[in-house]
């Protein structure tokens, strides 16, 4: 039982992994810029300062860039891609399983 909870999890956090991932290649800088901007407060510099901007340049492959405006990143957004393949991973392979069992 408690391993199907860690999975539901796992999978919603991938969810929403893969949905911000692919925001930044889907969705014009513009938007990304705008939708930031108004979500925020003013506020002295924080570990998320910058990680908008980061993540556009991530996604144009402009990674020196990034870690200009974020240092962390690079770190942050590939660390969110990995959950996000693994866990496609996992689900592919528990599929393939249990088909072969048949």
């Amino acid at each position: 039982m408690s391993k199907q909870i860690w999975v539901i999890v796992w999978g919603v956090f991938s969810l929403g992994c893969t949905l911000l991932v692919l925001a930044f290649f889907c969705l014009p800088e513009d938007l990304l810029h705008t939708i930031s901007r108004s979500v925020s407060v003013p506020h002295d510099d924080c570990i998320l300062c910058g990680m908008t901007r980061a993540f556009c340049a991530i996604s144009r492959g402009d990674f020196d860039e990034a870690h200009g405006f974020n240092s962390g990143s690079l770190c942050l957004f590939f660390g969110m891609a990995i959950v996000s393949v693994s866990f496609f991973l996992f689900v592919s392979i528990r599929v393939l399983v249990q088909h072969t069992k048949i």
